[in-house]
């Protein structure tokens, strides 16, 4: 089987947020074939600028004034300079080539031994037709895990979540919603599409040398032990961001499944209420035990109580403008969790 070098085939990772994208990262690039650099969105948001030229050449400096710009692309520490050389040496230089000369920079400063580059993003959820329109050999790995998992990993790392059930909170709630099923969706979508894995965070941390073994078979190169050792390249070449080694510490330290359930006992009854209550059948689909309860639908209309008057809070501190478009997606969200409620009551089979 021909190695994704040799294919040129990079590799996309992605999944919601706190669902063990980064724990995937450390993991490929412990692999001597595998460099994935840190997070950024460079390739996505550039895109409309500069997607549409055939040919780059006269507007590399532009092109690296903006990625530069983007203080996530400056913590990868690429010398300019060298990605200047690189890039004029391609000929033609579309947006595609643009990229995977950046990626390739890096390889060639970080880890000139790898062959092939990878991308990790959770936002990647949201840019898949952006990425095979321009690397459309590309493999893309998707990792899922426990909603309630996810929620409450952001509650308690993110200094944005609110602590409590009131406030933002109830808008954490919602977005965290939309999140999971928006990714529902693209497994609905892609799920028969060979250039797709679907993996498991639970399985991943409970099994990782035999998650990762499959992953290798997929993607053609031999298993390395050096994929369980993650933590220790991780603190040899400081792989994670210092920004974000508050709610990555755990990356320091072998693969462990003891946070798996810890959701059960950091969730309040009404946020677990509403979570599962909004999305049980798509957690049913993916495997999660999740059965609503009666009395939770009572938190559910509370909840509802609750996020109209959030909305109307924030509508009143809005300008003119912005107030629009919060009228219309409140509209749509307050109608999407009635019809849910609606639907959900109707369930006889809920116990």
């Amino acid at each position: 089987m021909e190695s994704l070098s040799q294919q040129n085939q990079p590799l996309f990772i992605f999944g919601m947020g706190r669902s063990g994208t980064t724990l995937l990262r450390l993991m490929l690039t412990a692999h001597p074939h595998f460099c994935i650099p840190p997070e950024s969105r460079f390739f996505v948001n550039l895109e409309p600028k500069y997607g549409s030229s055939k040919d780059l050449s006269n507007q590399i400096d532009n092109f690296l004034t903006d990625i530069y710009g983007d203080p996530r692309f400056r913590e990868w520490n690429i010398d300019r300079q060298q990605l200047r050389e690189n890039l004029t040496a391609q000929k033609p230089l579309n947006y595609s080539t643009a990229v995977a000369t950046v990626y390739q920079t890096y390889i060639q400063q970080f880890d000139g031994q790898a062959g092939c580059w990878g991308d990790k993003n959770p936002w990647n959820i949201y840019n898949i037709k952006t990425i095979l329109k321009y690397f459309p050999n590309a493999r893309l790995i998707l990792i899922i895990r426990d909603l309630r998992a996810i929620y409450a990993s952001l509650k308690r790392n993110e200094k944005k979540f609110a602590k409590t059930w009131k406030g933002a909170c109830i808008a954490n709630v919602v977005a965290t919603t939309q999140q999971w099923q928006n990714l529902f969706q693209v497994i609905k979508h892609y799920q028969n599409d060979e250039r797709f894995h679907i993996l498991f965070y639970e399985d991943l941390v409970t099994n990782p040398e035999e998650e990762l073994q499959g992953i290798c078979n997929w993607l053609g190169v031999s298993f390395s032990q050096s994929m369980l050792e993650f933590n220790q390249k991780n603190a040899q070449k400081n792989l994670v961001p210092t920004r974000e080694l508050g709610w990555h510490a755990k990356t320091f330290q072998p693969v462990s499944s003891d946070r798996i359930e810890a959701w059960k006992h950091e969730l309040s009854d009404s946020e677990l209420a509403v979570l599962e209550i909004l999305n049980y059948k798509t957690m049913l689909h993916l495997g999660y035990d999740c059965i609503p309860k009666t009395w939770q639908f009572d938190r559910l209309l509370k909840f509802y109580a609750d996020y109209s008057q959030y909305i109307y809070w924030r509508l009143s501190k809005a300008n003119l403008q912005p107030v629009i478009g919060k009228i219309r997606e409140a509209l749509v969200t307050l109608k999407t969790l009635q019809l849910s409620m609606t639907r959900n009551l109707s369930q006889n089979s809920i116990q």
